[in-house]
């Protein structure tokens, strides 16, 4: 983060991100000055879907979701990028492209709701603290 925004769209483990020898992102360059916790999806969803938009408009693209999820659980990258393919126009319901807020919050098919039944099942004592730059 930077004055408060995020500066990227990537997720490092905390410890290694407080401990670069320089605050840029070592994947993108980018300049940062602070390093946040990645809310947990199951206790913060707001904050969780707040700090994957990156650009603040409220609506999650397909590579921020692809994102936050492989990194913050234990997924098979190459398995979840075809799942997600599957599962897009399911969280997508207005076929906009991207995820709004109330999409994300759908009770039977929204983002949050698959979350719960497949991937929060693993505890979260399982999975690493991801942190925002």
């Amino acid at each position: 983060r930077h004055s408060g925004k995020r500066v990227c769209s990537h997720f490092l483990h905390e410890a290694c991100a407080r401990s670069l020898p320089t605050k840029h992102c070592p994947l993108c360059r980018a300049a940062f000055t602070e390093v946040h916790q990645l809310p947990s999806l199951s206790s913060d969803p707001s904050g969780w879907f707040a700090c994957v938009d990156v650009e603040g408009d409220g609506r999650l693209s397909k590579a921020q979701v692809q994102e936050a999820l492989v990194t913050q659980f234990p997924l098979d990258v190459a398995k979840f990028a075809a799942a997600i393919e599957q599962l897009w126009p399911r969280w997508d319901v207005d076929s906009s492209g991207f995820i709004s807020l109330r999409e994300f919050n759908m009770p039977q098919t929204g983002l949050l709701a698959y979350a719960r039944a497949h991937l929060l099942k693993t505890t979260e004592a399982a999975t690493a603290t991801v942190p925002d730059i």
